[in-house]
C-alpha cells in the first residue's frame, strides 16, 4: 500500500514537515510494507515560506532578529540571488510558538523581528519579498515590520 501524506503545519506546536513524520512513522509502525511519502504543504500561513524555500532549493540565509517579545535569536529566510526574491514567514521571528504562554500578550508583542529580517534581505539586494503570514503572536498590523525599517510613527 501507498500513502501519500500532506499535512499542513499545526499552529503553534508542529510544523508541516514534523506533523508528516510522525504520521509516516505511525504508519510504518501500524501497517506493515505500507510505503509513505510525505509531501509537506503550505496555506499561506507559518510555514509557507520554509516549505517553498526548501522545494525551490533556495539559499538558507541565517541572521540575528528578535523574537515577539524582544529577545535576541537567530531568524532565517529562504533567498533566491537570480531574481533576487527572498522567502520567509512571519511566524519565523514572530511566531507563536516562540513564547510561552504567559507571555503572550498583544500589547508588547511585535513583529519587528520580521522586519529586522525584510531589512536583511532588502541589504542582499532583494527586489521582491514573499512574506508568509500567520502564526503571528501579535496584532500589530505590522508596524514593527515598518518601525524596523525605518518608519517613525507619531
Amino acid at each position: 500500500m501507498k500513502v501519500l501524506i500532506a499535512p499542513n503545519a499545526f499552529k503553534g506546536t508542529l510544523s508541516a514537515e514534523e506533523a508528516g513524520a510522525i504520521i509516516a512513522s505511525f504508519c510504518i509502525d501500524k501497517y506493515a510494507g505500507v510505503h509513505t511519502q510525505v509531501v509537506p504543504i503550505g496555506d499561506g500561513g507559518d510555514g509557507t515560506c520554509n516549505l517553498l524555500s526548501k522545494f525551490l532549493n533556495l539559499e538558507q540565509v541565517n541572521a540575528w532578529t528578535l523574537d515577539p517579545i524582544g529577545r535576541p535569536m537567530i531568524g532565517f529566510f529562504g533567498f533566491d540571488k537570480s531574481s533576487k526574491k527572498a522567502y520567509l514567514d512571519v511566524s519565523t521571528a514572530s511566531g507563536i510558538a516562540l513564547i510561552a504562554d504567559s507571555q503572550k500578550n498583544p500589547w508588547i508583542t511585535s513583529t519587528f523581528g520580521t522586519g529586522l529580517l525584510i531589512k536583511k534581505a532588502i541589504g542582499m539586494g532583494s527586489k521582491e519579498i514573499i512574506l508568509g503570514l500567520g502564526g503571528s503572536a501579535t496584532v500589530d498590523l505590522g508596524l514593527g515590520i515598518l518601525q524596523a525599517l525605518g518608519f517613525v510613527f507619531l
